[in-house]
């Protein structure tokens, strides 16, 4: 049994009672954080060589904790320059975060320009509404670190319950390196004050990999793949091989 993660604080996103102005700024920063730490690479990485086998035919995706939703776009774009349909449902536990995500999808140029569908809806993450194997693929992005060790171990198992193909989970490495380094990055970038106090504590509520080897067990991911991402993210994944 590895040592648990020492206690962090609690994040302003995870406060359902801010919504407004100071919600909306947050999630619109996202993206550009996503894009800065590494997300939409290491999701393109995984996505890539599905999208070129599954060329020609629709795929189902399950996106779970999308923030505004700005990964489900990023991949429909992707999706539709591989000649590959794609459904994806993107779901958050915020049922303000999910309206926001919505504006945020129907004034994208994927909206406009691929032949994707994205459904937002509000849902519980532990007890999804959805039957088993009703996706081909599941993900999540930086929602894992939300929760403690144990919760994260039953989260994965329950995305992989709804996942025909397999899950993937990406998530920040615990690092004071990591920490210090975006504290920086907002400060230069002038990011919200939401993002300002949540990033520093979500380096420190990221795993090390020994933690990621017990959820992928305990959650009964069969043959997980853990990989690090430069700078300091880490993926878990059970997709299908296809490189």
């Amino acid at each position: 049994m590895v040592s648990r993660r020492p206690p962090a604080g609690k994040e302003m996103m995870d406060d359902y009672s801010i919504s407004g102005d100071v919600l909306f700024d947050a999630l619109k920063a996202l993206p550009r954080l996503n894009r800065l730490l590494g997300a939409k690479g290491l999701l393109r990485r995984e996505f890539s060589p599905i999208l070129r086998h599954h060329r020609n035919r629709e795929l189902t995706v399950l996106d779970v904790g999308t923030g505004i939703g700005d990964l489900p776009i990023q991949l429909c774009s992707w999706a539709a320059a591989a000649e590959c349909r794609m459904r994806i449902v993107a779901i958050d536990a915020n049922p303000d975060t999910i309206s926001f995500a919505e504006r945020f999808w129907g004034n994208s140029a994927a909206h406009r320009n691929t032949p994707c569908v994205v459904e937002f809806r509000t849902a519980d993450a532990f007890d999804l509404p959805y039957e088993d194997g009703s996706f081909d693929y599941v993900f999540s992005s930086q929602f894992l670190h939300h929760f403690e060790i144990d919760d994260a171990a039953r989260l994965v198992r329950e995305m992989d319950r709804t996942s025909r193909g397999g899950v993937l989970v990406s998530d920040l490495h615990r690092n004071w390196v990591a920490r210090v380094g975006i504290r920086a990055i907002c400060e230069v970038l002038q990011m919200p004050r939401m993002i300002v106090h949540d990033a520093p504590l979500s380096v420190s509520r990221g795993f090390v990999r020994s933690e990621l080897v017990e959820i992928a067990e305990n959650g009964g991911l069969k043959d997980a793949r853990i990989r690090w991402k430069i700078p300091f993210r880490w993926s878990v994944s059970t997709f299908e091989s296809l490189t």
